[in-house]
């Protein structure tokens, strides 16, 4: 597992000979084994800072360092895996060979088989292992993604939205499984959403985003499991709801 050190963190793009800063001096710590929300507006820089942290993107200026329990090592030593929107998975393959795929360095079968059997019954997946994503429904095609995320074993899961094309009774129990292997794997996890809820709902932490700068940081110390109609959780939705829509 790795934590993540971003400093004076800066991403310009030049667009028709004119400059659009994307994220400006950002600087964040997000320690080993935690899990942070990061919300905002639709080009706030929430998902720009996820293509930097991959590699997808090369910062315009400042550093990104991984941190493990031992040392602090450079951009691109770490394992690092990101979930889109869309789960991207391949169509000539079953569930359970796009699960695989993430494996396929791998030289031991045997431990190819262990994995993947594992995560296909983590996610509840284990009839469908034979089918085509064309076969099944999107929050299945999901948690395939998802599971072909875990098989790789990353350090850091970076994950741009994506829930949120899915109907809302897939999204509230995947939302929920994600926190029971959050609790279990300890991974570190870095999550883009527009829905507050979700966030307060996944996150330890909130980063709030707008005009490519984090405007605030919001602690969200509740238990797991937790009630979106407790008093707490109401508290802190509409403290975050007040930063983004500026109230």
């Amino acid at each position: 597992m790795a934590g993540v050190n971003i400093k004076g963190l800066c991403k310009t793009y030049t667009i028709h000979s004119q400059e659009v800063q994307a994220l400006s001096n950002i600087n964040l710590t997000i320690q080993d084994g935690s899990f942070v929300t990061l919300v905002g507006k639709s080009g706030s820089g929430k998902t720009t800072l996820l293509r930097l942290l991959c590699g997808l993107e090369q910062a315009t200026q400042g550093e990104i360092s991984f941190l493990s329990p031992k040392k602090e090592r450079a951009v691109g030593k770490e394992r690092i895996s990101i979930v889109f929107q869309e789960p991207r998975l391949m169509p000539w393959l079953t569930v359970e060979q796009n699960m695989a795929f993430a494996l396929f360095k791998e030289k031991d079968p045997l431990r190819v088989s262990r994995t993947v059997s594992h995560f296909l019954d983590m996610l509840g997946l284990k009839k469908f292992k034979d089918a085509y994503p064309a076969q099944i429904s999107g929050g299945m095609a999901q948690r395939t993604s998802l599971g072909r995320t875990l098989c790789y074993d990353p350090d850091i899961i970076l994950m741009d939205e994506p829930l949120g094309a899915l109907d809302a009774f897939t999204r509230k129990n995947l939302q929920a499984e994600l926190v029971e292997i959050f609790l279990l794997q300890k991974k570190t996890i870095i999550f883009v959403t527009h829905d507050v809820d979700e966030a307060v709902f996944l996150g330890q932490r909130v980063v709030i985003f707008e005009g490519g700068k984090i405007v605030e940081d919001v602690p969200v110390s509740l238990n797991y499991p937790r009630n979106p109609l407790s008093p707490d959780f109401f508290q802190i939705r509409e403290r975050i709801l007040g930063v983004v829509l500026g109230e």
